[in-house]
């Protein structure tokens, strides 16, 4: 359950995520303002584009996974290690790569500050919701 004390969520949800309707990432969350994760990757990010998120965060893998990641316009790939802490800003963008199904990994976000999405080869920025309902009208 969450609700919101001002404009922050508070509370406790937990939910799976699918990606072309497919599992793809099961996650519990605590609520605060920011936000405490712990993620279970069923699947890796679909190679279509990268995204970013509405936040920064810290993220504690679990086991390594790889990671395609946008640097200076180009695409780049690294292993992100496990046990070891790796910060993100709101605007990295990123496609995650896993090695072993499942991967875990314990998250600590930032409050929101900007809405998040995908971008396309050409730069073009695709706000999540019409990204990942591209057939629902009235999200356009």
């Amino acid at each position: 359950m969450r609700m919101h004390i001002g404009r922050y969520p508070v509370g406790f949800t937990h939910d799976l995520v699918a990606n072309d309707g497919e599992p793809y990432l099961e996650r519990w969350i605590l609520w605060f303002g920011g936000s405490l994760r712990v993620h279970k990757f069923l699947a890796s990010d679909r190679d279509r584009a990268p995204h970013d998120h509405p936040w920064w965060f810290v993220t504690l893998p679990l086991s390594e996974y790889g990671e395609f990641y946008t640097h200076q316009g180009q695409e780049k790939f690294r292993r992100v290690r496990a046990w070891r802490l790796h910060f993100r800003s709101p605007n990295f963008r990123h496609r995650v790569q896993i090695q072993r199904f499942p991967s875990w990994t314990v998250v600590l976000t930032g409050a929101k500050s900007k809405e998040w999405g995908f971008w396309e080869a050409d730069g073009e920025f695709v706000h999540n919701e019409k990204w990942l309902n591209p057939d629902d009208a009235s999200r356009s």
